[in-house]
C-alpha cells in the first residue's frame, strides 16, 4: 500500500487458505441449529460447540512459530468436518461444561482481542494502480468527518480501539489486490466473516457444532460492521451491518456519517439495538430516502453543496464556505489540491486525527472568538432598542366657538406654542 495511513491488508498471502476453503468445511447453513433448539443463545452454543472444544483441547500440538499455528489450526477444523458423527458425538458426550464456545487453551489465542467495531474497505484503492478509486475512497473518508453536530458530535469510528489502531478514521484494507490475481471475489460483504477468521482459522472468532459445521458464535445483534465496498465507494455513503452466528447478514444499511452519528448515539447512550436502529419503524436513520446518494466524481463541494440543498446538512444553514472552512481544518491541503487537479497526491496522514475523535462543527465567527479568547463559548448579544423619535410640536387649528378657542388656547400652552396674535 502506497499510503502512510493504510495498514497492510487484513488478508496476506500466509492467511488465504492454500487452494481455498475446501468445500466440505461449510458454514452452518441456518442461523439455528438443525436438531437443536430454534433460536441461537449464548447457552446453546456453548453446549452445541463444547465437543469441538473438547476435541481441540486434546489435538492440539504446541508450537512457536505462527504460520505453523494457523495450519495447524486449519488441520483442526477439515478433520472435524470430515469426521463421521459417531466421531464427533464422542468429544461431545466426554466434554465437560464450557464457559462459551469459544473455550479453547488460553495459549491458543492471540492476546490482542478482536476489533469490536471493524471498518473495512471492500475495493481497490491503490493511489497508483487505481487513482480514480482513491480520489472517491479520500473524498469518502472526508465525508464521514462531517457528523452535522448529531449524536454527541463524535466520529462514527470514534469507538475503534486506539490502542489496536492509532488511525481509526482509516478502514483496514481486506486485500491487497495489486498480488492477489482473484481479488475480485473477496469484495462482497456477504462473506465478510468467512473472509476475515475463517481463512486464518482464527479460533477467537470461529468454532464448529457437533454436526461439523463452522460457525461464528459471538455475532449478534450488538455487533457492528462498517464497510466501504465499491458501490458505496461510487455513491459517498458506508454500509453498516450485522451478522448472524451462521456468517449471514442480519441487518445492511448504507448510510452518511450524520445519520450513522445518530445511530451510534442511540445504540451506545440508550441502549437500543441495531435490530431497532435498522427497521425504519422506530428511527428511520437507516433509510433509503434518507441517506440518497450522491456523485461521488464531483468536486468535493459540489457534494457538500448538493447536501446542504437536499437540507442532508444543516448546522450551518445554505451557508457553503462554513462547510469549505470545516473541510480544511480536518482535511487541510485537500481542497488546494482538488483545485490543481492533483487530489490523489493527498495524503491519509493529514486527516484530522486527534484521540477520541469528538469535535463540533463551529461556525467561522465562533473560530475567530476562539483564536482571541481561547473559548468557543459566545455570549448572547444584548438587544437594545431604539431610542424612541421625538414628538414635534404642532400648531393645531382653531375650532370654532369662544369655549373652543379657551380649550385652544389651553391646549397651545401645554405644548409651549405661542398662540398667533391677531
Amino acid at each position: 500500500m502506497s499510503n502512510s495511513r493504510i495498514s497492510q491488508p487484513i488478508l496476506t498471502a500466509e492467511k488465504l487458505w492454500p487452494g481455498g476453503i475446501p468445500e466440505f468445511v461449510r458454514v452452518h447453513p441456518t442461523d439455528d441449529l438443525i436438531d437443536g433448539p430454534e433460536e441461537w443463545n449464548w447457552k446453546n452454543w456453548t453446549i452445541e460447540c463444547k465437543g469441538w472444544c473438547q476435541f481441540v483441547e486434546e489435538e492440539w500440538v504446541p508450537m512457536t512459530d505462527l504460520n505453523e499455528e494457523m495450519r495447524q489450526r486449519r488441520k483442526l477444523i477439515e478433520r472435524w468436518a470430515s469426521a463421521d458423527q459417531a466421531f464427533r458425538d464422542s468429544f461431545h458426550a466426554r466434554s465437560p461444561e464450557r464457559e462459551s464456545a469459544l473455550d479453547y487453551p488460553a495459549h491458543l489465542l492471540s492476546e490482542e482481542g478482536l476489533d469490536e467495531q471493524p471498518f473495512v474497505c471492500l475495493a481497490s484503492v491503490d493511489k497508483e494502480l487505481y487513482p480514480d478509486n482513491y480520489i472517491r475512497f479520500v473524498k469518502n473518508l472526508i465525508l464521514l468527518y462531517l457528523h452535522d453536530n448529531q449524536g454527541g458530535g463524535y466520529h462514527p469510528m470514534s469507538r475503534r480501539d486506539w490502542k489496536r489502531d492509532p488511525s481509526p478514521t482509516i478502514p483496514d484494507i481486506l486485500i491487497d489486490s495489486s498480488t492477489t490475481p482473484d481479488y475480485i471475489k473477496f469484495f462482497s460483504h456477504h462473506d465478510l466473516l468467512i473472509n476475515l477468521y475463517l481463512h486464518p482459522a482464527d479460533f477467537r472468532a470461529v468454532s464448529m457444532t457437533r454436526l461439523g459445521t463452522v460457525v461464528f458464535p459471538h455475532e449478534r445483534s450488538n455487533s457492528i460492521y462498517t464497510v466501504i465496498d465499491q458501490d458505496n465507494l461510487d455513491l459517498g455513503r458506508v454500509a453498516v451491518m450485522t451478522f448472524k452466528p451462521n456468517g449471514k447478514i442480519g441487518e445492511y444499511a448504507n448510510v452518511f456519517a450524520w445519520n450513522f452519528a445518530w445511530m451510534d448515539s442511540y445504540h451506545y447512550g440508550l441502549g437500543w439495538g441495531y435490530d431497532l436502529l435498522f427497521n425504519g419503524e422506530d428511527c428511520n436513520y437507516a433509510t433509503p430516502y434518507c441517506n440518497e446518494p450522491v456523485k461521488m466524481d464531483d468536486p468535493l463541494m459540489c457534494i457538500v453543496d448538493s447536501l446542504i440543498q437536499r437540507r442532508n446538512l444543516n448546522s450551518f444553514g445554505s451557508r457553503s464556505e462554513e462547510w469549505e472552512d470545516e473541510i480544511q481544518r480536518l482535511a487541510p491541503g485537500y481542497l488546494a489540491l482538488e483545485a490543481q487537479g492533483r487530489e490523489v497526491e493527498f495524503d491519509l496522514a493529514d486527516l484530522w486525527n486527534e484521540e477520541g475523535l469528538c469535535y463540533n462543527h463551529y461556525t467561522l465567527e465562533q473560530k475567530k472568538h476562539y483564536r482571541e479568547t481561547g473559548s468557543y463559548f459566545m455570549p448572547p448579544r444584548r438587544f437594545i432598542p431604539p431610542s424612541p423619535k421625538p414628538v414635534p410640536a404642532t400648531t393645531l387649528p382653531p375650532p370654532s366657538g369662544a369655549l373652543g378657542m379657551s380649550f385652544h388656547q389651553l391646549f397651545q400652552d401645554k405644548l409651549g406654542v405661542k398662540a398667533d396674535k391677531k
